[in-house]
């Protein structure tokens, strides 16, 4: 901050400037800070009260810029302003306190100031009488935007000081300054201005010495007025002006001597205006011109540059041409040129016939609007051999031109194409080979379907490629990896399409280091005729970085673990019984078929009777606790294997389950060996693992076969309440009739009874 030279306060909405708050000596005053400061920029505050002193701290102040609505202008050198060079009132301030120019004079005089803007004012007058006490030291006279009532032609005779005056858009009709000036002495009263502009005014005619007082005048502008002629000796008196601008007039014509007396001319503008005739030697004393911009010429079909001038300037660097509909253009083969051209033509049809000239050899920098640019029916671009710099605007529905002679352009460092058609070319890459010192390539709507590699082939030097197209473009795989020296890629606007094999595109902004990829979130591609986000429609798609394989697989792991653990823990065991349950359907289905087979080649007989015989080993299967195993050894076992009639064969685990097997298979096999199955119920019966399996075995065939029956014997009273966690359990209770042991043993030899009668019932069903 302590270097802080230019100060903007805009727009905040300040209404006063007063000097309180701060006493002397404050150390929040920073006084050293303002007295160093040299432009006040205040603008976009309508400041109405100015106190006096309140800006005495900005002892080097030189460019005071603010709208001001105060009562009296007075206010503003009472603030403690000391003498500053430019001052700038924006605002009604004069309209609505009725302050003249008298006043702003007072203003001028105090401050001493060398410049004065004023824009958006209303003022009653501007004549002599009101600068007459502005004083010597006023420069630069500005008036933007404003009316003033009466404005006399002679209101600078009494400030002949001035040297610059801006009078834009102030609806001037007339600007007689001169001609006044003559009037008022007959000697003639000489004004010592060098630049005067005039424009954004409804002027139409410039006058016959309009502007012969002032010898001085170096800079003359009349753009953007009604001008329709220039009358014979208008530029009288003007030899010393350098820069002349009367473009966006109505200008047709253009006579042998409008600009003779101009020989100093270095910019002459006339674009803009309807220009139908141009005189041989019209610019031939501007040997010193060095820009010339010319248009717009609706009928004129031959353009003879070697006869307008005369021959060719040689100090020429710009020159700008605006053919209209088009225009043929002879340059001369006389036609030399010093140094290098900037060349801009614009026209609908550009065609010359004698390319091979010094002028054409001399243009750096070549700008063409047109949709037809040729020489001697061919593509005009080769015959500017040593341009560094070419923009071509053309025409997309003109498809019959080739523009592969842009390959000849060695030189070129910089190329924008705008609204080119290359779709019947053979080759569009063709048109950039060979460009080893192009730089910068600008694409924009040019109808290219794809860019490959072979495109870019020796572009050794291409540092900036910038693309804009309203079709569809295709960028074929590692298009920009053939650039050595790239450092950006701007995608300003691009339909893709929304096809993984853009994705390379992605993956290589992502991985480059030494290109900076700009505008590609932006852009769309096309699905099912509809416009995408690209970057978000491509990752919806074709996303296969390795990141998202990680996640997916992770993912995919976790659900896997976690479905493992819920199934191990709420589905084990119902997953079991159907895995056996299917294994065991098939080993009958398929093992019985093929055990036959095999007894049929021993020669063996009774295969049927033997074959039930093998599939039905017990009776009964006896699932229970082996806290119960006493009970089922010393009295169930004993009962109904060695005791009364009919004896029946058991299945018990502990006895009848094969050494070396597995125990849920010895489960499976023995409940579909066994005729039926007999529960023995205890409360440490309904808590084992393997008891509830052997029940869902047994349930389960219980379900798939019919002539299978579930024996239920509760050993104990087991209540409702505790049965109802064991859903299985308590269905069976309500479908099946169960044998409870009794504990009075009076009772125990029914129930023996009735338990054989259930098991023979079986054995005699099956």
């Amino acid at each position: 901050m302590s270097r802080l030279l230019h100060l903007t306060v805009k727009d905040n909405m300040i209404s006063a400037i007063r000097n309180s708050g701060c006493p002397a000596g404050s150390k929040t005053w920073p006084v050293a800070l303002l007295a160093r400061i040299q432009t006040l920029d205040l603008t976009g505050n309508p400041v109405k009260i100015i106190q006096a002193g309140s800006l005495s701290v900005f002892q080097n102040l030189s460019t005071l810029s603010m709208e001001f609505f105060g009562m009296w202008l007075g206010s503003i050198w009472e603030s403690g302003i000391k003498e500053i060079s430019q001052l700038e009132l924006t605002g009604e301030v004069i309209k609505k306190q009725s302050t003249n120019f008298k006043d702003l004079c007072h203003l001028i005089s105090h401050l001493k100031l060398k410049s004065l803007q004023l824009s958006y004012i209303q003022a009653p007058s501007l004549s002599e009488e009101d600068l007459h006490e502005c004083g010597a030291s006023l420069k630069k006279l500005s008036i933007w935007n404003s009316k003033i009532e009466n404005l006399s032609p002679q209101f600078w005779m009494t400030v002949v000081g001035i040297e610059i005056v801006d009078l834009v858009n102030m609806r001037l009709t007339n600007a007689s300054f001169c001609h006044a000036a003559n009037l008022h002495d007959a000697r003639g009263t000489i004004w010592n201005i060098t630049a005067l502009n005039l424009g954004k005014n409804s002027l139409t005619v410039i006058q016959a010495n309009q502007f012969q007082c002032m010898p001085l005048l170096e800079q003359l502008i009349l753009s953007d007025n009604k001008i329709e002629k220039l009358e014979h000796m208008a530029l009288n008196g003007l030899s010393r002006v350098r820069i002349l601008k009367l473009d966006n007039n109505k200008i047709k014509q253009l006579n042998y001597f409008d600009f003779e007396i101009l020989s100093a001319l270095e910019i002459l503008h006339l674009d803009n205006n309807n220009i139908e005739k141009i005189e041989h030697g019209t610019f031939r004393a501007q040997h010193e011109l060095q820009e010339l911009t010319l248009g717009r010429l609706d009928v004129i079909y031959e353009l003879f540059l070697n006869m307008i001038f005369y021959g060719f300037p040689r100090k020429m660097q710009r020159l700008s041409i605006d053919a209209g509909p088009g225009t043929y253009i002879t340059v001369g083969n006389r036609s030399e040129i010093d140094g290098p051209l900037t060349l801009e033509l614009n026209g609908d049809l550009i065609e010359s016939n004698d390319c091979d000239n010094a002028v054409f050899k001399a243009v750096r920098v070549l700008k063409v609007n047109g949709s037809q640019f040729t020489c001697r029916s061919s593509f005009m671009a080769p015959y500017y051999p040593n341009v560094e710099s070419f923009e071509l605007m053309g025409n997309a529905e003109r498809i019959g031109i080739h523009y592969t002679g842009i390959n000849k352009l060695r030189h070129l460092k910089r190329l924008k194409l705008t609204n080119l058609n290359f779709s019947n070319h053979t080759n569009p890459s063709m048109t950039f080979w060979n460009l080893t010192k192009l730089q910068i390539l600008n694409l924009i709507n040019c109808r290219l379907n794809f860019l490959m590699k072979s495109m870019f082939q020796n572009m050794s030097s291409l540092q900036l490629v910038r693309l804009y197209t309203v079709t569809p473009l295709i960028l074929l795989d590692g298009v920009f990896e053939v650039l050595p020296s790239l450092k950006a890629v701007v995608f300003a606007k691009v339909d893709f399409s929304c096809d993984c094999g853009n994705g390379w595109l992605l993956e290589w902004a992502e991985r480059t280091q030494r290109v900076q990829v700009m505008g590609l979130p932006k852009q769309q591609c096309i699905w099912h005729y509809k416009k995408l986000n690209f970057l978000s429609t491509m990752e919806k798609l074709c996303q296969t970085d390795v990141q998202y394989l990680c996640y997916l697989s992770t993912a995919v792991t976790i659900a896997l673990f976690m479905s493992t653990a819920v199934g191990y823990r709420y589905a084990r065991w119902p997953c079991l019984v159907l895995f056996f349950r299917l294994r065991g359907l098939v080993e009958r289905k398929f093992g019985r078929r093929l055990w036959r087979r095999r007894k049929r080649r021993r020669g063996r007989a009774r295969l049927g009777d033997e074959d039930g015989d093998e599939e039905v080993k017990f009776d009964a299967f006896v699932s229970f606790s082996s806290r119960d195993e006493a009970w089922v050894l010393g009295e169930m076992a004993t009962r109904l294997e060695e005791q009364g009639h009919p004896r029946l064969k058991l299945c018990l685990h502990h006895r009848d389950f094969e050494v070396g097997k597995g125990i849920v298979d010895n489960i499976a096999d023995c409940v579909y060996s066994s005729r039926c199955t007999v529960c023995v119920i205890s409360r440490r019966y309904l808590h084992s693992d393997w008891c509830s399996l052997e029940m869902r075995v047994a349930t389960h065939r219980l379900l798939a076969e019919q002539n299978h029956r579930l024996i239920l014997i509760f050993l104990e009273h087991i209540s409702p309440f505790g049965l109802s966690a064991f859903h299985r359990l308590a269905k069976l209770m309500q479908s099946r009739t169960y044998l409870d042991w009794p504990e009075d043993e009076g009772e125990r030899v029914q129930f023996w009874d009735r338990l054989r009668r259930s098991i023979a019932e079986e054995v005699t069903v099956s």
